[in-house]
């Protein structure tokens, strides 16, 4: 029997569910294969000590922003920092959109901008890209128009496709729409970062650019979001973001962090030349099961597979191998993070055992 004080948007909602389990080798989830150095590590040590562990965290998280403004070359009132990106989507979809407002999302796309929007209760319109899951944004405004969107909201460059969309089609499009337009530039330090938009978004009076930590700062279990845009809509995030919703110690560490700029350079770097490495190698695997592999501008490498049954074959079939990547859409599509050489070598192997066994 239904609980009777659930709610039916409750109720019709899929449950996001992350793959908690053991393995020896994750390249599930696009994170950094880099732990903090030793030198980043002490610091760590120190900064703990000095933390007022009875007082509230900094509501506004001034001393982050400021070091997140620094190395962005953006103003620090431009600046709203959240408990990750996924705090400030939500934020964001409850906030800007009312019962009877429509969001459009490009599917695929990352899947939590759909989430929020639905519980936020607005209508939500997906405009499916093309064969080649490009994102052609004439269409996608014309989409907008034709559903008079109120919210556009997608990834750039794009998790989980890989691909980008550059900045001058992006200005043409903020400019011609009347909707509100999130961008997230979750990837954007593994693709050119002169594609980013981040500088404009104290410009336009409808764009909001997301940024995080959890990728190639290597900071995912510090949950830290950025959202930039004009001194209007950062004032009215900060109106319905909780007071304190940045605990101290992320906002301590992810200082730390953003300090460290050259250990981030080295990283990226090296993320760069694995990901090459890991679309290399797939890219080598003679077999038609492989329907395409997107050549990608982000960490990982997204490909569809022939027949749907591959994909779950091939998944299962690394699980029990204790390595762990993403299955999309039925095993229509695999997702694999571009971890350590080693690990991609690994998974590797272990497909060329599957195809050939």
């Amino acid at each position: 029997m239904q609980n009777k004080y659930i709610t039916e948007k409750i109720e019709k909602l899929d449950e996001y569910l992350p793959n908690t389990a053991e393995y020896n080798i994750r390249l599930d989830a696009n994170e950094s294969p880099f732990i903090p150095s030793a030198k980043i590590l002490n610091e760590f040590k120190s900064a703990i000590y000095k933390i007022e562990f009875n007082r509230y965290p900094d509501p506004y998280a001034t001393e982050l922003i400021e070091k997140f403004a620094k190395i962005y070359d953006v103003l620090p009132d431009n600046v709203v920092a959240g408990n990750g990106s996924d705090e400030l989507i939500s934020l964001i979809c409850n906030g800007f959109c009312e019962a009877g407002m429509i969001a459009a999302v490009a599917i695929p796309d990352f899947s939590m901008y759909e989430f929020y929007s639905d519980l936020a209760g607005a209508r939500v319109e997906r405009y499916r890209k093309n064969d080649v899951l490009e994102l052609n944004m004439d269409e996608f405004y014309k989409f907008i128009k034709d559903n008079k969107a109120n919210i556009a909201i997608f990834s750039n460059p794009c998790n989980p496709t890989g691909k980008i969309v550059s900045r001058a089609e992006l200005i043409k499009f903020i400019e011609s729409t009347e909707a509100l337009v999130i961008v997230d530039e979750a990837y954007m330090e593994f693709a050119d970062k002169s594609e980013s938009v981040i500088d404009l978004a104290q410009k336009y009076d409808n764009l909001i650019v997301l940024k995080t930590l959890s990728k190639a700062f290597g900071s995912a279990a510090l949950r830290l979001g950025f959202a930039i845009s004009n001194l209007e809509l950062i004032k009215a995030i900060k109106k319905i973001k909780s007071p304190y919703n940045v605990n101290t110690i992320s906002q301590v560490l992810g200082k730390i962090i953003l300090e460290n700029q050259d250990e981030i350079t080295s990283n990226v770097k090296q993320i760069r030349e694995n990901v090459k490495y890991l679309y290399d190698k797939l890219s080598s695997i003679a077999s038609d099961i492989f329907e395409s592999i997107y050549q990608p501008k982000t960490n990982f490498v997204l490909m569809k597979m022939s027949d749907s049954k591959f994909g779950v074959e091939i998944f299962e079939y690394l699980k029990v191998k204790k390595i762990v990547i993403r299955c999309m859409s039925g095993g229509k599509y695999l997702r694999i993070s571009a971890g350590k050489k080693d690990e991609i070598d690994a998974v590797i192997e272990e497909i060329e055992a599957y195809l050939h066994g």
